[in-house]
């Protein structure tokens, strides 16, 4: 199960409240996956997901709050998105009933009916039914993807709308309980998302999912973690690699030394320091210090000191 699913999973198993909260999460739902459909005559509408369980469960949440048992639910294949989608089909009188209630269609000045584009204000008075309209609208066409140990992506949550009407309204809801998130065109579609890890917590425990908040945590925390030890690694790797290439160097200002002058012509200090890093080349600098009685800083000023003179060479 991926993360999308854990989210979607505890939405569809905690999701309870009151008939308005019930008739605010329908209307979510169906916002954001929904179109107005017409079959034989009659009109209904259709709600396309990814999410099998999710038309379960609205379908389930239909019948509760209204009594309708003809939703069909059925399989198809996305070939622009090479995906398979769920969809709800409801068609008929008491379906188009449903789409009046939620305020999602009304009618307009000549007695037929049109889409209303922007949510109902009167659904969504109280702050629980807000709430559930944003979860409604999660379970319907949300994603949240969070790094893995060997995955290169970063935190990302997003809700995916067929018009910019709904996704504004989506987004002003998230500001009001203080979760700014951005919006942009993808193809044909209008998407809001959130890629702080920080804001995307907060909008989990705002949609009451504190399971799928703490599992959040826990990859924080192991990213953290393994971002810590990669780098430490990192600055391991670069400090032996400065290491080897210092012992290179005075390797190999000895050896000129050795070949030219003779190490005979050296002071005694110079000397011993030159004769005891040929003699231990697997000793760090530490202790070829300690072999030879004397601090790390004056090892390393007699080893520069024969570089100096190799140079002069």
């Amino acid at each position: 199960m991926n993360f999308t699913e854990t989210i979607k999973d505890e939405i569809i198993k905690k999701n309870s409240g009151q008939k308005c909260c019930k008739k605010a999460f329908l209307a979510g739902f169906i916002r954001s996956t929904g179109s107005i459909v017409r079959s034989g005559g009659n009109y209904g509408f259709m709600c396309s997901t990814e999410t099998p369980s999710a038309a379960e469960y609205a379908a389930r949440l239909i019948k509760a709050l209204y009594g309708y048992e003809g939703a069909e639910i059925f399989s198809s294949e996305d070939k622009l998105n090479k995906k398979t989608r769920v969809d709800l089909e409801c068609i008929g009188d008491k379906p188009v009933e449903i789409l009046f209630d939620l305020g999602i269609i009304a009618y307009d000045e000549e007695g037929a009916f049109e889409l209303r584009l922007k949510s109902n204000r009167e659904l969504l008075k109280k702050e629980c039914c807000k709430k559930a309209f944003i979860k409604g609208m999660f379970l319907g066409s949300g994603h949240c993807t969070v790094p893995n140990n060997s995955s290169a992506t970063g935190y990302h949550l997003e809700v995916v709308f067929t018009h910019n009407v709904p996704a504004s309204d989506f987004a002003e809801y998230l500001a009001e309980f203080g979760i700014i998130a951005k919006t942009i065109v993808r193809r044909r579609s209008v998407v809001v998302y959130i890629k702080s890890a920080e804001e995307i917590s907060d909008f989990l425990a705002l949609i009451g999912c504190p399971s799928a908040v703490l599992k959040l945590t826990e990859k924080v925390v192991e990213k953290q973690l393994n971002n810590r030890i990669n780098r430490q690694k990192n600055c391991d790797l670069a400090n032996v690699n400065k290491q080897v290439e210092a012992l290179e160097k005075y390797s190999q200002a000895i050896n000129l030394i050795a070949s030219t002058v003779g190490l005979f012509s050296l002071s005694e200090e110079l000397r011993s320091a030159a004769e005891a890093r040929i003699n231990y080349p697997d000793d760090t600098l530490s202790e070829l210090a300690e072999r030879l009685n004397v601090s790390k800083s004056c090892l390393n000023h007699r080893l520069r000191r024969l570089v100096a003179i190799a140079d002069e060479l």
